[in-house]
């Protein structure tokens, strides 16, 4: 999860916890729901309204200083989530996410292609140029920044993880193509694949004569 999310998560939460304990501190002095509740507000606020019963005891007076600098402090906290949210762009990569994924969702018969370097960017191309749809998974984020820069739906992760494959729709994938710059990844990547898909077809990228032996053990095509 993005910093500024668990930032506006946690002020958010830290602001309920306090209106809560203001609210039911109130109740139990003796006040009506709709006080407590009005009286949390304007403490919480600042607006000056005054207070809506007299407050003389100590433990009142304790409970609204409280609700004072709680209530101010999480406030002004979740407000700077949303200020860092905005600052990063985080709303339209949320947004830009997504799509994304909706777009993944709709997918059937297509190709998931895990890596996104030199030999996975000239894969690419290749099916683009055959009209076959195409899901590109990596975990470098530059990498994807360009992919999806030209029009590519991609998916950041990593591609030996088998939430990801799910994520990339694997069980209704045509194929899949690994190409990951290490064997043992691939191979990692084809034993998964296949145990998630058993009928899609794994092209599988091998850098050395063992390593192919492998792959063609770990069920690639």
């Amino acid at each position: 999860m993005p910093p500024s999310f668990r930032t506006l998560f946690r002020g958010a939460a830290f602001f309920g916890l306090t209106a809560l304990i203001g609210i039911i501190g109130y109740c139990l002095a003796g006040w009506s729901l709709l006080d407590a509740v009005y009286m949390t507000v304007i403490t919480v606020f600042g607006v000056g309204f005054g207070e809506v019963r007299p407050i003389t005891e100590p433990s009142l007076r304790i409970l609204t200083i409280f609700v004072i600098v709680a209530g101010c402090s999480s406030v002004i906290y979740f407000i700077g989530g949303i200020v860092q949210m905005i600052a990063e762009g985080e709303f339209h990569r949320a947004l830009g996410a997504r799509r994304m994924t909706i777009g993944i969702e709709q997918l059937k018969n297509h190709t998931i292609m895990c890596g996104f370097g030199r030999v996975g960017q000239n894969l690419a191309r290749e099916l683009r140029a055959s009209g076959i749809a195409l899901v590109i998974v990596d975990s470098d984020t530059e990498r994807l920044a360009a992919a999806e820069a030209d029009g590519y739906l991609v998916l950041v992760g990593d591609a030996t993880d088998e939430a990801v494959l799910k994520t990339a729709g694997i069980e209704r994938a045509r194929v899949v193509a690994t190409v990951l710059s290490s064997d043992a990844a691939n191979i990692y990547l084809t034993l998964s694949a296949r145990e998630l898909n058993a009928e899609v077809e794994i092209i599988a990228r091998a850098e050395s004569p063992s390593a192919e032996k492998k792959l063609y053990r770990s069920g690639a095509n």
